[in-house]
């Protein structure tokens, strides 16, 4: 992924399991992500680590969302997971410490993602509950196009939309 105006970025690794565990084990904004559920920390630890590995390997991964500023606070992470299955795409995540939403933060990331996806001839998906509007809204805003409709594992009612590489 690429740097923005205000964010810097770098690989997600076991280093930033604290603010990776107040995105990722925090109960309302994991409702829109994930299975609908918060991680616990082993989760996060698991997470980490495979992401970490998929790095080394050379793989695209998640990246941490590094405020610019003399504080230096992690407020997010996005990037992408791996496929679900050998013929799956794999699937773009963003995702804002709660604290930060509604600064910008969303859209900046988002942008760095579809010019990072587009730089790397990547195709992905992303999928939003289809009740929050915010995050449908940027997507769209992005410029990404609505594929399906479907369900996540725990039945919540998602849409679905992909990121297409351009040739």
């Amino acid at each position: 992924m690429l740097a923005t105006r205000r964010l810097d970025v770098t690989p997600l690794g076991p280093e930033h399991y604290t603010e990776a565990y107040g995105i990722l084990g925090d109960p309302v904004a994991m409702h829109w992500l994930h299975d609908g559920s918060a991680f616990s920390g082993d989760e996060v630890r698991d997470f980490l680590a495979v992401n970490a590995e998929r790095h080394l390997d050379g793989q695209p991964v998640c990246y941490a969302l590094v405020q610019k500023d003399a504080e230096r606070i992690c407020i997010g992470i996005a990037g992408l997971l791996p496929p679900a299955s050998p013929t799956a795409l794999p699937e773009a995540v963003i995702a804002i410490r709660r604290d930060q939403w509604r600064k910008g933060y969303g859209l900046e990331a988002g942008q760095s993602l579809v010019e990072w996806l587009r730089e790397e001839k990547l195709t992905c998906t992303i999928s939003v509950d289809t009740v929050n509007q915010a995050s449908r809204s940027l997507l769209l805003r992005l410029g990404m196009t609505k594929t399906q409709d479907g369900t996540g594992p725990t039945g919540l009612p998602l849409e679905y939309f992909t990121i297409e590489k351009v040739a």
